[in-house]
């Protein structure tokens, strides 16, 4: 359904502060800020779970 959404931790686990979490994108977003998520620095996550994106113009 989302060709260019990458398995988990695709490109590695992460460091450092977990920034956005449970992200809801369109596909018609400029950023990935302006996807619904639960709120800047709120997560109840860990880096294994990770997420890559391929960002296409």
């Amino acid at each position: 359904e989302y060709p260019n959404q990458m398995s988990v931790a695709y490109f590695g686990r992460g460091s450092g502060p977990i920034i956005l979490d449970d992200l809801d994108c369109g596909g018609h977003e400029k950023s990935l800020f302006d996807c619904r998520h639960g709120g800047v620095m709120q997560h109840d996550c860990y880096h294994s779970e990770d997420v890559g994106v391929d960002c296409q113009p």
